[in-house]
């Protein structure tokens, strides 16, 4: 990775309306790097799918730039954009298959205009099949399938003309948790095996995290935080991110019901509620235990989550110190210095339920 195969500047998009001009996108600067997994997240009707679209020409933009494999989309005849869509495949949350199609036929649909014989087309139709797990299935409609082995069908069908560039636009929202697991393991193991950049769009913070190298989260139309998933999790700056991130990992659940004083019984009036979460990729160390040993202070955990975010562990915990408060000072400051983010959480905070956690939380910068 590193050289980017799609540089994105300052990016819109606006429709013209019978209630008047409105804005999907604005001023977007993305650069997605060859290799990556890249989600793209924000809640319904954020602008995800419009991206997407501008990306592969499916819809013009109204201004800025768009560069997808060194060409310039906007400056593309119709010839040239349909040659360029033969590097860029898309898969969407339904299947779009052909009932009457048996699942070869759906996949050798894509290699109609290929040039290649009809043994040829059933070769690669067979081996793309095997790819994606399916091959026993050949000859069975869709209609006798799960939709996990659909979206399967639409994967294969999509790797037909051996793209370098495959979207994914909320290609598992339709699929239960264990049926989606298989589809993003796939995922992965194309990326891995077939060297191909994957674009993820989602309102799905388990799918980013699951797979996803880098992120960016779009809000109204803008892109308001991107940047390595890990990095993102770990350190999320937009509200919107740390309301992803807080709902994903159950702080925000955790705060609401230290504010309702459900959690908060018996808990040390004196004390001090913290949040610790990891900064970076290399905290390994079991550092609630030397804090306790080396200041003197007590740490009652209330809430602990660890989760794997592109390969790396990312922990969570919300605990109450208790004890001295120099003491307390001194070892906080030794978290940061290990690389432990550290903020300070206020259950009595009047803020609704539907305000995202950080607004119950005082971030403390690393020294």
């Amino acid at each position: 990775m590193g050289n980017a195969i799609i540089e994105i500047t300052q990016l819109s998009k606006r429709y013209d309306t019978p209630e008047g001009a409105y804005t999907a996108l604005h001023d977007v600067n993305l650069n997605i790097e060859e290799g990556s997994i890249f989600g793209i997240i924000g809640l319904s009707g954020a602008g995800k799918s419009t991206l997407v679209r501008c990306i592969n020409g499916l819809e013009p933009i109204s201004g800025g730039t768009i560069n997808v494999l060194g060409q310039s989309i906007p400056d593309l005849s119709a010839k040239e954009l349909r040659q360029l869509r033969k590097s860029i495949s898309m898969v969407f949350q339904q299947y779009n298959l052909m009932p009457s199609r048996t699942v070869e036929g759906n996949v050798a649909l894509a290699l109609r205009h290929s040039g290649l014989s009809s043994a040829e087309k059933r070769d690669k139709t067979r081996k793309l099949l095997s790819l994606v797990g399916l091959e026993q299935h050949a000859q069975s409609h869709p209609s006798q399938l799960s939709g996990g082995q659909q979206q399967r069908v639409a994967i294969a069908r999509a790797l037909a003309n051996n793209p370098r560039i495959l979207l994914l636009d909320e290609a598992t929202s339709a699929l239960d948790p264990d049926t989606t697991k298989t589809i993003l393991e796939l995922v992965k193991r194309l990326n891995r095996e077939l060297h191909l950049t994957i674009i993820v769009v989602t309102h799905q913070m388990d799918v980013v995290k699951s797979i996803c190298t880098h992120v960016a989260v779009i809000d109204h139309g803008t892109i308001v935080e991107q940047g390595e998933a890990f990095d993102v999790f770990a350190n999320p700056q937009a509200e919107l991110t740390r309301r992803f991130v807080g709902d994903y990992t159950g702080l925000s659940h955790v705060i609401d019901v230290l504010r309702s004083g459900g959690a908060a019984a018996g808990l040390d009036p004196d004390g001090q509620l913290i949040h610790m979460s990891y900064a970076n990729k290399t905290v390994a160390e079991g550092l609630v235990s030397a804090v306790t040993e080396q200041f003197h202070v007590t740490v009652n955990i209330l809430f602990a989550s660890l989760d794997i975010v592109d390969g790396y562990p990312l922990g969570s915990i919300v605990a109450q110190y208790s004890g001295d408060p120099e003491h307390i000072k001194q070892a906080l400051d030794y978290l940061r210095g290990k690389g432990i983010r550290i903020a300070t959480v206020h259950p009595e905070s009047k803020a609704s339920a539907s305000t995202n956690a950080a607004a119950s939380i005082t971030k403390e910068h690393i020294a």
